[in-house]
Parts: structure tokens; C-alpha cells; sequence
């Protein structure tokens, strides 16, 4: 579970292969830094992209401050795998530089689902629920991505219970809606796999 600091470190998270970078615990000043970005210990367009993301822009700013205690920076470098499919998730990440491609595997071949660049979101499920990963998601290029725990939503729920059931509510308005404009992707990878599957049949 993330804990913040007073001083802010960047560390290697050796689970995940990546530098991660940890925002200080700083409930005062925050609420102001929150919108110009110069807050110690976190870049100031992860603090920018948060702060002003549609999915969080009707929160205060002392729930904005409450939100971004709870993100973690982690940096990428080109083909960097962030989540496998089926892989255990718990955690929803918001691109802050670079993209990253989600990708479905049909027949053990990887077909391409979405392209996400900067202040667009995935995984947001797991953050919620977490589970087995529906996708696999790849950065493409070298950049920066926040991240957004389970335990961490448990954890602002002790201390902020009104701004966890703001952010949750918001997640799972956002992530019903991602389902519903992806409908058609997935129909077409149901296809695909029942094509693969009738192939694999018929060649027995």
C-alpha cells in the first residue's frame, strides 16, 4: 500500500520494474499547488492532468488534495509492459507523457484495441474490483503514467470517506461508459476468436 512522506524519493518498485515516484504529504499547501502544478516531489503534469481531468475536475480542491496524496508516479520506457492479460490487477493508471497501447490477445496473436495518450485513462476496474486484467497494456514510447491503487481507494476511505465515494462513483460512471463505446471492438474480437476457434476444429 502506498504511504506518504513527508520527504518525497524516487524508488525502484521492484514488482513492477519501474521507477515510481511518491508525492509528499503535504495537506496545506497542497489544495493551491494542486492547480499550477508546483507541488515538491511530482511532476507538475501529473499534478496539472489530475487536478484538471474531466473524470475528477468537479471535486474540490481539498478533495483534489486528498485524491493526489493517493497517486503514485511510475516512468516508462518504450515497449514497457505495464499489465499482461489475465494477469492479477489492482490498480487504474491515467497517461501523463507517451501512450501506451491496450491490446487483446485472440489465437495467442496480440490485436491492437486502443491507443491512449496523455490524460486518457485505463484499467479502471481493477481499482474498483480487483481481478484478473481484461487486456494487456503496453507503453509505446518512453513516458510517465499515474497510478491509482485499490488499497489505496481503501485507504483515503478511512480518512476521506466523502472523496473516496466521489472518486469511486466517478470510476465506475467512466469505466460503464468505456464499455459501452468499446461494444463494437469487442464484438469483432469475439468474432475473430470464434473464426481462430472454428479454424483450429476443422483442422482436426
Amino acid at each position: 500500500m502506498y504511504q506518504a512522506h513527508s520527504d518525497c524519493t524516487t524508488r525502484r518498485d521492484h514488482t513492477r520494474g519501474r521507477d515510481v515516484r511518491c508525492i509528499c504529504d503535504d495537506a496545506d499547501r497542497l489544495p493551491a499547488l494542486a492547480t499550477t502544478g508546483s507541488i515538491k516531489g511530482m511532476q507538475k503534469a501529473t499534478v496539472e492532468v489530475i487536478a484538471r481531468h474531466p473524470l475528477f475536475r468537479k471535486l474540490s480542491q481539498a478533495q483534489k488534495a486528498s485524491l493526489l496524496r493517493c497517486i503514485v508516479e511510475e516512468s516508462v520506457t518504450a515497449n514497457t509492459l505495464i499489465y499482461q492479460e489475465d494477469s492479477q490487477g489492482d490498480s487504474m493508471y491515467v497517461v501523463i507523457e507517451g501512450s501506451v497501447l491496450l491490446q487483446k490477445y485472440v489465437d495467442g496473436d496480440p490485436v491492437p484495441v486502443m491507443r491512449l495518450r496523455p490524460r486518457e485513462t485505463f484499467g479502471e476496474l481493477a481499482a474498483l474490483l480487483p481481478g484478473n486484467r481484461l487486456l494487456t497494456a503496453k507503453a509505446i514510447d518512453s513516458g510517465l503514467i499515474a497510478r491509482l491503487s485499490h488499497a489505496a481507494l481503501q485507504q483515503l476511505q478511512e480518512s476521506d470517506p466523502a472523496t473516496a465515494y466521489a472518486v469511486r462513483s466517478r470510476l465506475l460512471e467512466h469505466f460503464l461508459l468505456k464499455v459501452r463505446h468499446l461494444q463494437p471492438v469487442w464484438n469483432e474480437l469475439l468474432t475473430q476468436a470464434v473464426t481462430a476457434l472454428d479454424g483450429r476444429i476443422v483442422g482436426t
